[in-house]
């Protein structure tokens, strides 16, 4: 039977849908800086989480009225995907939306003959500017200021920071950090055998931990395959396997449409215990990799090359891990130990091809596959004295890896709102004189009021009054980039000096999500809604 819907247009539906968006909006940014604080959530069970984790709270809020639900669903998704994307900044991107949402209103509201799809428009052509800008005052991460990342983004917790930063500096820049429930209050770093791919699970369907999207396996049995699995029996041996040894199994493959259907189907059942990750590479270069990670968990390749196939099978073509973790973007295998020799064995002989190698422009791939054979997984136990305790700290843990990363591979900004906010800063002096494009005037007023939120919010966090943050802002303007406000130093500072940093991934994907979700809701008119029975306070108005 269909589903009957409820259908709001126009500017009724838009100031409700904001409503949506604020509230959600003002839940997480209580969160943000050093000075934010912490958001107590009751779960399913009626316990209570504590946090500190924007992207926490925006998932634990689930509005009543179906367009406020609807809006704070828009904004929430801006802030998951930032998450997902560069492991932090999903406050920042809550604050930017929600900004530039209220003052494109206001704006629309206050001079109705502009064009909103021009507007918008403009909006993304000034958005490109801003990341550009950003790009060009970005900046090379040192140790000491990786340090300062994973400190910021443990919410200024110079122990976390310190055992983040000394598990990359263990296992390099592609090096593989997972995290574990320590069996004390210490939280300290250890290096075991394992590696990383950067390939992540095949399918949403074979997720296990919903709240943090990942799927975690024990104990698996390994399935390696250079060949395309067509059919179901194909894995059928492998499968009967995992289920008379009751192990998960792994299988790193290329799967078929209808088989990878039918595996999604058995996860769902609860019938099958399976991850299933694509291979990485393409050519000689995937066969390699893929034969390292045979090498790693004890596996055979299923190749031509191996002379292994379907028809061939047997238990001793595979092999194990004692964990698999694999996210959207990522796979990290921990393992036995029992293949240590071997490891070193491979990567003694990938070091003598890159050694006695004349094809140059290929180095980077047994580089590549040097270090993921000899790096070993970092993994950070973390401790706390309670359950409560622990939960928060794994956030938080978490929340710094990915910063910590993303720091890595894209260098670094001043943190703190800085860097945004001196974006404000030139886009308003190189459009500070009207142009004969009043769409292009609307967005450039949009975007340099916006910009300025998170500084501004991370102030107001500290306990600063509007008028003492303006005064500051004020105070700022002409100065460089790295120029910002330390809010535990309570002065205006040298963020790079004073290690108050952010990746630069962090910054600009919190910026473009943000845009993105402003325009979505800047361009609506119409929101259709499931029809259910409303709160008693709106069914009566």
């Amino acid at each position: 039977m269909p589903i009957e819907k409820f259908v709001d247009f126009g500017d009724g539906a838009n100031q409700v849908l904001r409503q949506g968006i604020n509230t959600l909006a003002n839940a997480v940014k209580t969160t943000l800086g050093a000075a934010g604080k912490t958001v107590i959530i009751e779960d399913e069970r009626g316990l209570p989480h504590v946090t500190k984790d924007g992207v926490t709270v925006a998932k634990s809020i689930n509005l009543s009225h179906p367009v406020e639900h609807m809006g704070a669903s828009i904004i929430r998704d801006a802030s998951v995907k930032t998450g997902e994307i560069a492991g932090d900044g999903t406050t920042t991107s809550v604050v930017l939306a929600q900004d530039i949402i209220k003052h494109a209103a206001d704006k629309m509201i206050g001079e109705p003959h502009l064009n909103h799809n021009i507007v918008r428009e403009r909006l993304s052509t000034i958005g490109l500017d801003i990341l550009d800008y950003l790009s060009k005052n970005t900046r090379k991460v040192t140790k000491k200021q990786l340090r300062s990342v994973a400190t910021i983004s443990a919410n200024n917790d110079e122990i976390l920071g310190r055992v983040v930063a000394e598990a990359f500096q263990k296992v390099g820049t592609d090096g593989a950090v997972s995290i574990e429930n320590s069996s004390n209050q210490e939280t300290y770093v250890k290096v075991v055998d394992g590696t990383r791919m950067k390939r992540g699970y095949a399918s949403n369907y074979l997720i296990t931990d919903r709240e943090k999207s990942l799927c975690v396996m024990e104990d698996a049995l390994v399935l390696i395959a250079d060949k395309e699995i067509k059919k179901w029996a194909d894995i059928q041996f492998y499968l009967e396997a995992s289920l008379t040894q009751k192990r998960p199994l792994f299988i790193v493959g290329d799967v078929e449409q209808n088989v990878m259907a039918n595996i999604n189907n058995n996860k769902l059942r609860g019938a099958l215990d399976i991850c299933v990750v694509a291979p990485e590479g393409v050519g000689s270069n995937r066969l390699e990799l893929l034969e390292d990670l045979a090498v790693m968990t004890g596996a055979t390749v299923v190749s031509d090359d191996t002379g292994v196939d379907w028809t061939n099978v047997g238990v001793g073509n595979m092999g194990s891990v004692k964990k698999v973790v694999s996210s959207a973007s990522q796979t990290i295998l921990t393992l036995d130990g029992s293949t240590s020799k071997q490891i070193k064995d491979q990567a003694k002989v990938v070091k003598s091809i890159l050694e006695n190698k004349d094809d140059t422009p290929n180095n980077w791939h047994y580089k590549d596959r040097l270090s993921r054979l000899a790096g070993g997984v970092a993994t950070i136990y973390v401790g706390a004295y309670t359950e409560v305790e622990l939960k928060e700290r794994k956030d938080r843990v978490d929340d710094a890896v990915c910063a910590t990363r993303a720091a890595l591979e894209e260098g670094i900004l001043p943190g703190g709102g800085a860097a945004l906010y001196h974006a404000s800063i030139y886009l308003f002096k190189k459009n500070i004189k009207p142009s004969t494009d009043e769409e292009h005037d609307a967005a450039a007023f949009i975007l340099y009021n916006s910009l300025t939120s998170p500084i501004a919010t991370i102030m107001i966090n500290s306990g600063k009054t509007g008028a003492e943050v303006d005064d500051i802002l004020r105070d700022m303007a002409d100065k460089p980039i790295e120029i910002g406000y330390d809010v535990i130093a309570k002065q205006v500072v040298d963020m790079y000096d004073s290690g108050i940093i952010d990746p630069a991934k962090v910054t600009t994907t919190a910026f473009k999500n943000a845009l993105s979700v402003a325009e979505i809701v800047l361009q609506t008119d119409c929101i259709i809604t499931n029809k259910r029975e409303l709160p008693k306070e709106e069914a009566e108005e």
